[in-house]
């Protein structure tokens, strides 16, 4: 589908904003003085969380980000090559195993030789991945775009069919559009899960609502994350009402125990959006028993600003449903421009110097003459942010047109096929039509 299809990039030197260590581990444990006020001992970080001085001293000896909600207080960066490039196009040809995408896309990384962070020689690499052009594929490229500008995407290493030492993938990526998974190729019906389990987790997960197909899974994926070993804390974001079905829960089979596992914290959105406003549900809510938000209260709600969270801004907006149900508008930090690397040479900067990446981080660099050139000299426009929206389950999606307004990808519901909108209303979803004139609506 047309709608499905992500815009092109243009290839652009990487950006060098890593802020994630996907194979960090800590041990540390830290004290939540949750909802506490500054006191003496304790310590309030500019995200809002509060915590024991000595607990949060300790912890940040070993990791850079706020404990519950994520958000970085540093930069941890990997080992991929500072100088690469990473783009993609779609070609109408459909994967094996995937016959809902019509088109695929084709991803192309770039990375010529080089000198690493240890000052090792590297050699070039230009590999080519497939992704199918549906839902999932366009989330993975999504991730994968974040993974490429964080340097994590690949490491170094030497590489046995080659006998050179040169950039190798952190997180697998399909070589081949067919073959099957033993040839890095499709069909592979487990691709998807296994690349998110790769991604990590940045410790956020997003619920829109408390109907047991979108939140059932959680209990699973909890224990098998802390059957694997988990000890960084987990963020749950979701609907108000969230804690007391996750804790009753846990509590109903045998409890957690988040020094033999980690910690759990909760962010609930008040059914009111914002703190003392009107509740959006009212005296006569949506759905067959009157439980969701009212449709002409969401229409005028204004979206929940929650913060940054696993390096994300993110917005939630109300959606009408049976329940009192949440989309989750996530927008990328700006990042700076693309690199004139031409400029630079003429600047006197050698094109392998690393100073290529001190100017893109914004630091200006002094030249063997004593000059200085500044990232202004060198460095394109700001490129913004790109916008993905998650709107699950919803017949009524208007609260979420601002926010979307110019988004990259906005994935809506379709539950019910074209014909079909009245039935499709009553039960709080949507057709093919209505989440088409939505995109149209927001000109994503």
């Amino acid at each position: 589908m047309d709608a499905m299809e992500p815009e092109p990039l243009q290839p652009e030197v990487l950006d060098e904003d890593g802020d994630v260590d996907m194979h960090a581990e800590t041990n540390a444990s830290f004290s939540w003085a949750r909802d506490a006020p500054p006191v003496q001992g304790a310590f309030r970080l500019r995200c809002g969380h509060t915590y024991h001085m000595t607990c949060l001293r300790t912890w940040f000896q070993q990791k850079t980000r706020c404990p519950s909600c994520q958000q970085e207080f540093g930069k941890v960066v990997g080992k991929q090559p500072r100088l690469g490039t990473f783009s993609w196009h779609c070609e109408n040809f459909t994967l094996p195993g995937h016959p809902d995408a019509v088109k695929t896309i084709v991803i192309q990384f770039m990375f010529p030789e080089g000198i690493d962070d240890e000052g090792k020689s590297y050699a070039g690499r230009k590999p080519k991945g497939y992704l199918p052009c549906n839902a999932q594929g366009i989330i993975l490229l999504e991730l994968f775009k974040v993974a490429f500008r964080r340097r994590v995407m690949f490491g170094m290493g030497e590489s046995m069919t080659f006998s050179s030492y040169r950039p190798t993938f952190n997180i697998h990526i399909k070589t081949s559009s067919s073959g099957g998974e033993t040839k890095h190729g499709y069909p592979d019906e487990t691709y998807f899960q296994r690349s998110l389990r790769e991604l990590k987790a940045n410790g956020v997960i997003l619920l829109t609502h408390l109907h047991g197909d979108h939140c059932y899974g959680l209990f699973g994926l909890l224990q098998t994350a802390a059957l694997e070993g988990r000890k960084d804390p987990l963020l749950i974001v979701g609907p108000q009402g969230l804690r007391t079905m996750v804790e009753t829960v846990l509590l109903s089979s045998g409890g957690w125990y988040s020094e033999e596992s980690f910690q759990i914290n909760y962010l609930e959105i008040p059914n009111t959006g914002t703190p003392g406003g009107e509740s959006l549900v009212g005296p006569f809510g949506s759905g067959p028993r009157g439980l969701g938000f009212h449709p002409d209260r969401c229409r005028h709600a204004a979206a929940v600003q929650l913060g940054v969270l696993a390096g994300l801004r993110i917005q939630a907006v109300p959606l009408v449903h049976g329940l009192p149900d949440w989309g989750y508008v996530l927008t990328e930090p700006d990042r700076p421009g693309k690199l004139n690397a031409a400029k630079a040479l003429e600047l006197g900067i050698p094109a392998k110097s690393r100073m290529l990446g001190q100017l893109k981080q914004g630091q200006t660099v002094r030249l063997d003459d004593g000059s200085m050139v500044s990232p202004a000299q060198v460095l394109g426009p700001t490129i913004p942010g790109r916008t993905v929206a998650i709107l699950q389950d919803t017949s009524d999606a208007s609260a979420a047109i601002e926010p979307c307004r110019g988004a990259a990808c906005v994935v809506h519901e379709a539950t019910f096929e074209d014909g079909m909108e009245t039935e499709a209303i009553g039960k709080g979803h949507s057709t093919s039509t209505m989440a088409a004139r939505f995109a149209a609506s927001c000109q994503a």
